[in-house]
C-alpha cells in the first residue's frame, strides 16, 4: 500500500480531470505481474512514453469493478448492520433528533442497502457483472424496474414524518432483496432476530 499523490481539477467549461502521480516502479510491477489495477481494466490510453516501457503492459480486458459473491459471513454481517442502523434511525426520530437521524439515513444505512442491491444484481449474471459498477454509478440503468421504482420510497426531505416513510421504504426493499439473496446463496435468513427488530421499530413509530 503506497500513498498516491492525487489532484482533482475542474476546468472552466470542461469536465473534471483527475491527476494521480504513480512511482515508476509501480508500472514495472504491473508489467511483470501481468495484473492491471482495477481502474485500468476497463480501458486506458498511453499519451506519451519516450522509453517505450508501456509497450509491454497488458491490454485491458474490460472486467474491472466486478461485484464478486460475498461470503456467508459478509452477507449476514451486512444484513445485521443494516438493521442496527435502521433501529438507530428510528430511535433518533423518536427522540426528535432529526439532524442525526438524517445523517444515519443518508449515510451508513444507504451504504448497506446499496451493497445488497449490487450483490443481488450481480448474482443474476453469475457474479460476473461490472456494468452496474461497484459504487453503483450505473444503478438506474441496470436494476429491474420494480427495484428502481422502490428507490422513490427510500429518500426523504428534512421532515420527521417523511423520514419515517423513507425508513420503512428502505426496510421494505432491503428485506425483499436480502431474503432473495440468502435463498440464492443457500444461507439461513435470520428471520427471528429481524422480526424482533422490526417489531421494535414499529413500536417506536406508533408510540
Amino acid at each position: 500500500n503506497i500513498e498516491i499523490p492525487t489532484r482533482l481539477v475542474l476546468y472552466k467549461n470542461n469536465p473534471r480531470v483527475d491527476f494521480s502521480f504513480w512511482p515508476i516502479n509501480v508500472l514495472y510491477e504491473i508489467i511483470e505481474n501481468r495484473i492491471l489495477p482495477e481502474s485500468y481494466k476497463n480501458g486506458y490510453k498511453v499519451l506519451l512514453d519516450k522509453d517505450k516501457v508501456t509497450d509491454n503492459i497488458m491490454l485491458p480486458d474490460y472486467d474491472g469493478f466486478i461485484i464478486t459473491q460475498p461470503t456467508e459471513d459478509e452477507l449476514l454481517t451486512t444484513i445485521h448492520n443494516f438493521w442496527f442502523e435502521a433501529c438507530s434511525v428510528a430511535k433518533y426520530l423518536k427522540r426528535d433528533r432529526l439532524w442525526f437521524a438524517k445523517i444515519l439515513e443518508n449515510g451508513p444505512i444507504k451504504g448497506f442497502m446499496l451493497q445488497i442491491i449490487l450483490w443481488n444484481e450481480s448474482s443474476k449474471s453469475g457474479w460476473n457483472n461490472n456494468k452496474i459498477h461497484s459504487q453503483g454509478k450505473n444503478l438506474e440503468t441496470q436494476v429491474d424496474i420494480d427495484v428502481k421504482e422502490s428507490f422513490k420510497k427510500c429518500f426523504s426531505k428534512y421532515d420527521k414524518s417523511d423520514t419515517w416513510d423513507s425508513l420503512f421504504g428502505m426496510i421494505e426493499l432491503f428485506k425483499r432483496l436480502a431474503y432473495e439473496l440468502t435463498m440464492k446463496m443457500k444461507v439461513k435468513y435470520p428471520n427471528d432476530s429481524i422480526f424482533e427488530i422490526e417489531k421494535y421499530i414499529r413500536q417506536l413509530y406508533e408510540r
